[in-house]
């Protein structure tokens, strides 16, 4: 390769580059488990939760399994790439939908509406990245440099970088642009909302969509001088991938973290400690009669609002 070329190793060989993945898959694959065992997988926004843990398990695996000083080819660097690349374009478009979710549920006062729209996530978060990364192969997006021993992209200075731009900045621009276009429409409507309403699964639909930014805003900024021809700091460039490659962690901690999960947990230990089925079952039926007295109010799931009144009751005691 031209020593003038500019080029960016998409699994940088170093300790820190691999513990940020590694983290991600133990507490993605965690929270996973915890929520099919408590049976949170069975609710809408428990679906969406384990879909996408798995996808930013599917994206830091490979970075794992590429992580390392061996020899590699160009078709291997090209399936690699594969997996990771629609790996973290699904999980950028899944944490969007979230903010979408938001929006609908405040509008419509149901979380029904998740489970309505579920095949248009599915369409958009899954069909979508994976007809986008298929065009990946037929680019020179990717390349093996045998002296690196690294699946590099190799860009070149002062050019317009084109397969970088639409197959890396475009999606998370998008990603991002649509998550605060969809904050903005639900921003009148959320500090009522949190004002009177403790709701966890509300803070998890908000939280979702600002870890992707975060984690994948500077990356924006980094790339953006790549695809225009400029060379970054090799340093930074492999701290903004590692913070990328976290975006599984803080996704299973706030799921995880989440005062329903931590409800169910409590359940679920305590339901084993019982070991009987019929104790288990006359558990959680004292346990669901507990909570519709301590919450009176009518629930979002329950059919629509009519007066005023009952919309600021749905709000003090939204859940689903």
């Amino acid at each position: 390769m031209d020593s003038s070329e500019i080029v960016i190793p998409f699994f940088p060989i170093s300790p820190y580059y691999l513990i940020c993945p590694l983290i991600s898959v133990i507490s993605a694959f965690a929270v996973i488990t915890l929520s099919i065992l408590t049976g949170q997988h069975k609710e809408p926004l428990g679906k969406m939760v384990i879909i996408i843990l798995a996808l930013d398990t599917i994206f830091c695996v490979p970075v794992i399994a590429a992580g390392h000083p061996y020899e590699k080819s160009d078709i291997l660097c090209e399936v690699l790439i594969f997996i990771v690349h629609f790996g973290w374009e699904a999980s950028c478009i899944w944490s969007a939908l979230f903010a979408y979710s938001l929006l609908n549920i405040i509008k419509n006062l149901t979380s029904t509406s998740i489970e309505n729209k579920m095949r248009w996530y599915m369409l958009a978060g899954l069909v979508f990245p994976l007809f986008h990364t298929v065009g990946a192969i037929f680019t020179d997006y990717v390349q093996y440099d045998s002296h690196m021993k690294q699946c590099v992209h190799v860009a070149i200075p002062d050019k317009f970088d084109g397969s970088y731009f639409f197959l890396t900045s475009l999606p998370i621009i998008m990603c991002c642009f649509l998550s605060l276009v969809w904050y903005g429409m639900a921003a009148k409507h959320l500090k009522r909302i949190f004002s009177e309403s403790k709701n966890s699964d509300m803070i998890i639909l908000l939280l979702y969509p600002s870890i992707m930014i975060l984690c994948w805003g500077p990356n924006v900024i980094l790339n953006s001088s790549i695809i225009f021809g400029q060379s970054p700091d090799p340093t930074l460039i492999q701290l903004f991938q590692g913070i990328c490659k976290l975006q599984g962690f803080f996704n299973a901690v706030v799921y995880g973290c989440s005062k329903k999960m931590l409800k169910e947990t409590r359940k679920l230990r305590y339901c084993r400690c019982l070991g009987n089925e019929k104790d288990i079952e006359l558990y959680r039926s004292f346990d669901n009669i507990e909570t519709e007295e301590n919450n009176p109010k009518v629930s979002l799931q329950k059919g629509g609002l009519t007066s005023s009144e009952e919309r600021d009751a749905s709000y003090r005691s939204f859940g689903y």
